[in-house]
């Protein structure tokens, strides 16, 4: 459905970056490695202890070669090497439509709506802007009661709000954020 494609434009632009790993250990809070069986196998046989809850297997490398082999078509991208946060980037291109039941257990599938609370709320900067320079950015805050204001380029609005799937596309932080004064 989807195929991990490799970040030649990252090679284009200089930028320097690592390939994603095929295997990794997994610590304890000890640092101690653990394997999948000693922690996942329920609450009795916890190797992290009583209280602790079963890690999940997800936290292990993949067993198939397939996964393994996509996995270094990925990007880590360490704080050092380019004076940046650190990331991890898969490029993604679709390839064809997810199979896609009309039933689930059989069930009908239900879509979930988008909540109300991650909804953007454009922000009308005239009344706040009134001494300032006119802003290259479109600004929107997060609920109908959101604190926290959020500033986009036009294109990027547009994106989020006009293009094919938008409705499904959930902002998390854009990059500069301002705290409203009102309250």
């Amino acid at each position: 459905c989807v195929e991990i494609l490799p970040p030649t434009k990252l090679d284009q632009a200089g930028i320097i970056y690592r390939p994603g790993l095929q295997h990794w250990m997994v610590l304890d809070d000890d640092l101690n490695e653990v394997t999948c069986e000693e922690v996942t196998c329920g609450p009795k046989k916890n190797r992290l202890g009583k209280n602790k809850a079963p890690l999940p297997k997800s936290l292990w490398p993949p067993e198939q070669k397939r996964i393994q082999e996509d996995l270094t078509r990925c990007v880590r991208m360490v704080p050092h090497d380019n004076d940046t946060g650190g990331f991890f980037i898969a490029v993604l291109r679709k390839i064809r439509d997810f199979p896609m039941s009309s039933k689930q257990n059989g069930n009908p599938l239900v879509v979930t709506p988008k909540a109300a609370h991650h909804e953007l709320h454009l922000v009308d900067d005239r009344a706040s802007n009134e001494s300032s320079s006119e802003s290259p950015y479109i600004h929107y805050k997060r609920g109908p009661t959101g604190s926290r204001i959020f500033a986009l380029t036009p294109s990027l609005s547009q994106h989020v709000h006009q293009s094919i799937g938008s409705a499904k596309l959930n902002l998390v932080y854009s990059g500069w954020e301002e705290t409203s004064s009102t309250g």
